[in-house]
């Protein structure tokens, strides 16, 4: 019935073109993936050549999917329920790119496009593996591409579409009266706006974070895609020559996407904060850390042919560790666990499918005993001979099911350890505490420990819902307590690992090494322990992180200035340590000492509270009141709450700082405007503004504000009858009044057909007197009246001029006029604000700053590294 309806207004032709683009990217992309594969393991030029165009015809598709569905957000088709769910009319035309990736399909779709953009870089290298590497790449795509079929086979769904329709997905929508009045074949005339952007994302971090944050997690492939590559061919050399500048790469560009969450987060989303441990921002983490770890293991294998299995293991797990990152936040697993989370698109099971079938293609492709990969084959046949009966019969229980999965997953991990043990054999030697390569495996270890310790407890709904576990999701004081060690280990080996030689150090030269860096280090670490009151028995942990990572920038600066001699090209690893411990002394300090100066100045809750409810009892210890038109001390501030305006839905606090010299002239003078939004769909939303110095910032946000309390309604209604001049009290008798006057004015109209009287009134409560005007306009042509009465929300009054009581009308006396009176709770313009300041918390941002300079340099000079030695072997 509904097919035959002919809707009005629906652009349905581009919406086709990107589906249409959606399935041809699916398929050139599966089809070129497969070709590249011959290519590279048969040596077929003419599947090859069939690769390279489906190649070209599936970048060419990701970009007309990507020119579509901005072309839909850009004109607001809202008949597609993508623009209807993630814009508006009123949205900024620079955020409309924002909503572009603010969705699942979107953000897949982001991915996508980074994907092609690396591809073309691995397309024009010169590197022998990079037909092999091209078809792991080409067979991503085609798994994220399938993210966005949005078709149903066999009852199970693949992909969610950016295209279907808003009546497709919401077939109920046609059912609402406001359609039903119109037609529905006319229910675009009813939709006049979209759902719009969340007003937390409406922010130009929205616009370069995710796509920095995406085209990390795209880099991540590269390295991957090169080593299943050697795999293909049996290489036990090539495959170093792309990967270190390419996981580098992967390891400044991702790490420089979560150096930007973290800045977004302290900047606008009022987290009081700029990193909360939340499960989405772990999971972008986890990747990251073994990526670090993969670097220096495949720079101990390239110059000691040492740890080539724990190498190739870091490369593949940095990038199972972004699929499962991509499971955690897309599949709704997390739910209320993180404020990141998408929503489940049910999709679920192939995000799983995602990860396995890349898993079991690295395991695969490493595995060339054929015996072993036969072992690996059954029990994948097995684990998925028990899913699809456990499926039908539900004979065993979801917990013992998924313990079984988990036992053959881990004893196929272990035959893979094995057979790549059999494969690359080396000749065991002693470690060598005095050799770079024993420290710099120490510190893989580290990283690694580090990032499984996230990696279990941010898992936690995971395990929940797999084994029917209570796990609780940590806090953030949790994983402060179990990473500040592993922050203590890497920050003195990256200070002193560096001044060792790879195989063999004489102990002697290392220790005369460490002389300079250690006299330097000691006395400066007094210095800042005293200057930042930190407690060496009290605080050893933190006392610790501060002297070591002082050790690493003092040792690194050291190592480039005595061993590199000031040649900043071959720095870069020693100023990304550098960058790292500085970085460390930011993140001590601007927490540990983390100053809330805002203090509850009411003397009651402003929230009921409890014992166990950390939360309310924070915001009712740490939050201040600010009447507007108050000022109150705050530190050596006086802060003025002056006025608030609004800025499209924003509403902007004006508060002034002020702070004096002894004389009592003004030493500083400044505004701090924070906004909130009462947003009908998202609630309340505050964002803060921040006063930036060298040594400190002041930040503040709006945790409460008036407009957001029920307005009363008038009551205690009370008839005065009142001569000019005369006081009277309203019921309560809480205010006093007195009418001052009795003015007429006919000057509105020039007719003369309309009259004013307008009675002045005095209103005296508990502060000074302000003066009202209560008036009634007559229209002399047919007696009809008009009332503009007095009104004072902030003294929850109001006065109505309901008659004139002339001498004509009673005897003997003046003037009368009868004054109706009512109350209600005052309506205050108040805030509630908190306020913070973090002490030295650009060494951070500086810090993350060096660590990205350091990382470039290093890419640069890996490379040309890589080249040379390449002519040598």
């Amino acid at each position: 019935m509904e097919n035959k309806i002919q809707f009005l207004g629906e652009n349905l032709w581009l919406g086709n073109l990107g589906h249409i683009s959606v399935v041809l990217a699916f398929l050139s992309a599966a089809f070129g993936g497969l070709g590249y594969y011959i290519n590279h393991k048969y040596r077929d030029n003419v599947w090859g050549k069939i690769a390279e165009k489906a190649l070209h015809l599936h970048s060419f598709s990701v970009l007309l999917i990507i020119v579509v569905l901005y072309t839909l957000i850009r004109t607001h088709a809202y008949e597609y329920q993508y623009v209807w769910q993630h814009s508006s009319n009123d949205l900024p035309y620079y955020y409309m790119i924002s909503c572009f990736w603010e969705g699942q399909e979107g953000s897949f779709l982001l991915w996508t496009f980074w994907h092609v953009v690396l591809a073309y870089f691995v397309y024009f290298s010169k590197s022998p593996l990079k037909y092999g590497a091209l078809s792991v790449i080409l067979l991503v795509q085609a798994v994220l591409t399938s993210m966005l079929l949005g078709v149903e086979w066999w009852g199970q769904k693949i992909g969610s579409s950016p295209f279907i329709l808003l009546r497709e997905h919401q077939p109920d929508i046609l059912k609402l009266p406001a359609i039903q009045l119109r037609g529905i074949e006319n229910y675009l005339s009813a939709i006049h706006d979209g759902t719009g952007l969340n007003p937390l994302l409406q922010n130009y971090w929205m616009v370069i974070h995710p796509p920095t944050l995406f085209l990390g997690f795209a880099s991540a492939t590269i390295p991957f895609a090169f080593l299943i590559s050697a795999f293909w061919v049996k290489d036990r050399t090539l495959w170093m020559q792309p990967i270190i500048p390419w996981t580098l790469f992967s390891v400044m560009i991702l790490g420089t996407g979560i150096i930007m969450g973290g800045f977004w987060a302290y900047e606008s989303l009022s987290f009081g904060g700029y990193w909360a441990w939340d499960p989405v921002e772990n999971a972008s983490l986890m990747p990251w850390l073994l990526l670090i770890a993969a670097v220096h293991m495949v720079l101990i294998y390239k110059n000691t042919g040492q740890y080539a299995v724990l190498t190739m293991l870091l490369i593949c797990f940095s990038f199972f560790f972004v699929l499962y990152a991509t499971f955690l936040t897309r599949s709704g697993v997390l739910g209320e666990a993180s404020v990141h989370s998408f929503t489940d698109l049910g999709l679920s099971g192939q995000l799983l499918l995602f990860m396995f079938v890349f898993i079991f293609l690295a395991i695969y492709a490493s595995i060339h005993n054929k015996k072993n990969a036969s072992y690996l084959i059954v029990f994948l046949l097995l684990s998925v001979l028990l899913n699809v009966l456990e499926y039908h019969f539900n004979w065993m229980g979801k917990p013992v099911l998924n313990t079984i999965n988990v036992v053959l997953f881990g004893i196929a991990i272990f035959f893979w350890v094995k057979a790549l043990q059999q494969q690359f054999k080396t000749e065991l030697q002693k470690e060598n505490p005095l050799s770079r390569e024993f420290w710099m495996f120490i510190g893989s270890l580290v990283l690694l420990l580090s990032a499984f310790q996230i990696m279990f407890y941010t898992s936690a709904p995971v395990f929940n819902s797999l084994f029917n576990l209570n796990m609780a999701v940590q806090k953030e004081a949790f994983y402060n307590r179990f990473q500040l060690p592993f922050a203590v280990v890497i920050a003195s080996l990256t200070a002193f690992g560096q001044f060792f030689n790879y195989r063999h150090t004489p102990k002697s030269l290392f220790i005369k090494s460490q002389l300079i860096p250690l006299v330097i280090t000691i006395p400066i670490s007094i210095l800042l322990l005293i200057l930042w009151k930190i407690n060496v028995i009290k605080q050893l942990p933190f006392a610790l992180l501060l002297i070591m990572s002082v050790y690493s920038i003092v040792g690194n600066a050291s190592f480039i200035v005595t061993k590199l001699k000031g040649k900043l090209k071959l720095s870069g690893a020693s100023i990304a340590h550098a960058g790292f411990g500085l970085m460390m002394i930011g993140i001590l300090i601007s927490s540990a000492n983390k100053n809330v100066i805002t203090y509850n100045n009411i003397g009651k809750n402003y929230v009921e509270a409890d014992k166990d409810n950390l939360k309310a009892i924070d915001f009712n210890r740490n939050n201040m009141l600010l009447r507007r038109g108050d000022t109150l001390q705050i530190k050596d501030y006086l802060v003025f709450y002056d006025s608030n305006y609004f800025d499209g839905f924003n509403k902007i606090f004006e508060i002034q700082w002020l702070r004096f010299n002894k004389n009592g002239s003004i030493k500083e003078h400044f505004t701090l405007k924070p906004n909130t939004q009462n947003n009908p769909q998202f609630g309340f939303v505050a964002n803060p503004d921040t006063r930036h110095y060298l040594h400190k910032d002041i930040y503040t946000h709006i945790t409460h504000e008036s407009s957001l309390e029920s307005v009363e309604e008038f009551k205690n209604f009370k008839n005065d009858t009142v001569l000019i001049g005369q006081t009277f009290t309203t019921e309560s008798g809480m205010r006093q009044l007195k009418i001052l006057d009795l003015l007429t004015d006919a000057s509105e109209d020039p007719d003369n057909q309309l009259y004013k009287v307008s009675a002045i009134i005095e209103l005296t409560t508990l502060d000074k007197p302000k003066i009202l005007t209560a008036s009634m306009i007559i229209n002399l042509n047919n007696n009809e009246v008009h009332r503009e009465n007095a009104q004072s929300d902030e003294d929850g009054f109001m006065a109505e001029l309901i008659t004139i009581l002339t001498p004509n009308q009673i005897d003997n006396e003046k003037v009368k006029l009868v004054i109706r009176t009512s109350e209600r709770k005052p309506i205050v313009d108040y805030i509630i604000m908190k306020a913070i300041v973090f002490p030295w918390i650009n060494l951070l941002w500086s810090g993350t700053i060096i660590l990205v300079i350091g990382f470039t340099i290093s890419i640069f000079h890996r490379k040309k590294e890589m080249k040379l030695w390449l002519k040598k072997n």
